[in-house]
């Protein structure tokens, strides 16, 4: 089943990801349902090399936060599109303040073929 995740699970794995921290024995549970299912298992494997990709592409990777991780049909093909945007972008409370615009670093994963593209929002 094809699907898109974003924000909860993203952000869960943003921080096991980047932090390079394991999950906290009452996340267990969770991180292993991730990882065991082949569709979410997918979706791990997309975000650890789009982490590894985004740390590659800039100098400063920590000033992003992951918030979006889709899986998408894209020129013919099932592709993961994970994204980062810059932290200082992010407000404290969305509720209440606007996102910043632009900032965003899109990674394209193919993971049949182990290509990665990497694009820039404005």
């Amino acid at each position: 089943m094809r699907f898109s995740v974003i924000c909860s699970v993203s952000t869960m794995l943003a921080i096991v990801f980047i932090s390079g921290c394991m999950p906290k024995p009452e996340q267990d549970t969770l991180w292993q349902d991730i990882t065991a299912k082949p569709e979410t298992s997918d979706m791990a494997k997309a975000v650890s090399i789009g982490v590894a990709t985004l740390a590659k592409e800039l100098q400063s990777p920590v000033e992003y936060k992951l918030t979006s991780v889709q899986q998408i049909y894209y020129e013919g093909k099932y592709i993961w599109r994970i994204t980062f945007k810059p932290k200082k972008l992010l407000p404290a409370d969305p509720s209440s303040q606007p996102i910043g615009a632009g900032g965003e670093v899109f990674i394209n994963i193919d993971l049949d073929t182990k290509e990665t593209v990497v694009r820039y929002g404005e």
